[in-house]
């Protein structure tokens, strides 16, 4: 995950467009364990900007220690799954011996919610570790917030966000609307329809972004995937139009914002090509 740290890392939600959840800030206690540092440092200011009193570990030894020393509650753990020594669902297991009621968030670039499920079954625990919550990486810094306050409210799926999807094709190129919130459940709808586009041996994109409230690092992947497979050869292209100011600026957080040709409109979109 890569955040800027400049002031206007406001990026947990900028602003909150029509429809859209509310900020996901808290007071909370958090503890987070992470061995690579630049990735701790941005979680924890992440993490801090939202309002939450964070503890940093760099390993599952060091959050025991931080753990057994803390006064206060710790209401949730958000803890890296692949560490040396000492794995998240390990160290979930052991930090609950010490605070029974702690909430668990494990992150990951290597694992998806069903096999995080069948290495928690496999995990040599008694009873089982359970109550752990999933959230893959790389994560865009308002999934990251909004993740943590699922969890700490007691939700256990991401939400039931809802987008339509809808393709119109045109001599120069094929136009992709999309209306409503992209995230990790809905977005292979969003590449479906990029690679139906694309199975059709039609390489020209617009992506009208106009209605879209939110998208996740799972609809941008679609994005990205998209715009490689256009641009090999130099076939053609993925454009985006009508790009909300919020969407937008997370995406500049992000530094994806160059790898894409940005429009006001569809209609100058679809003439530029």
């Amino acid at each position: 995950m890569h955040v800027s740290d400049e002031p206007q890392v406001r990026a947990l939600g900028a602003r909150t467009p029509r429809g859209a959840s509310p900020p996901v800030t808290g007071s909370e206690t958090i503890l987070l364990v992470e061995d690579d540092p630049e990735v701790r440092r941005v979680t924890a200011m992440v993490l801090r900007r939202c309002g939450y009193a964070v503890l940093e570990a760099e390993a599952g030894s060091q959050a025991l220690a931080l753990c057994a020393g803390q006064e206060g509650s710790i209401h949730l753990l958000v803890t890296d799954l692949a560490m040396p020594h000492m794995n998240g669902l390990e160290l979930v297991e052991r930090l609950r011996r010490l605070a029974p009621a702690v909430k668990a968030l494990c992150v990951s670039g290597y694992l998806d919610e069903a096999e995080l499920d069948e290495l928690s079954l496999q995990f040599d625990a008694e009873p089982p570790v359970s109550g752990v919550a999933f959230l893959p990486k790389p994560f865009l810094p308002d999934e990251l917030a909004r993740r943590v306050r699922q969890v700490l409210d007691g939700e256990t799926e991401i939400g039931d966000g809802c987008v339509e999807v809808s393709t119109t094709q045109f001599k120069r190129c094929d136009v992709v609307r999309a209306t409503g919130r992209i995230d990790s459940h809905n977005a292979p709808r969003l590449a479906d329809a990029f690679n139906a586009i694309i199975n059709a041996n039609r390489f020209k994109i617009v992506f009208d972004m106009e209605a879209v409230e939110y998208i996740s690092s799972a609809g941008l992947r679609a994005m990205i995937d998209t715009q490689k497979t256009c641009k090999r050869w130099t076939r053609g292209e993925l454009l985006l139009a009508g790009m909300p100011a919020h969407i937008r600026e997370t995406m500049d957080l992000v530094g994806f914002v160059p790898l894409f040709r940005c429009f006001d409109n569809v209609t100058t979109a679809v003439a530029s090509f």
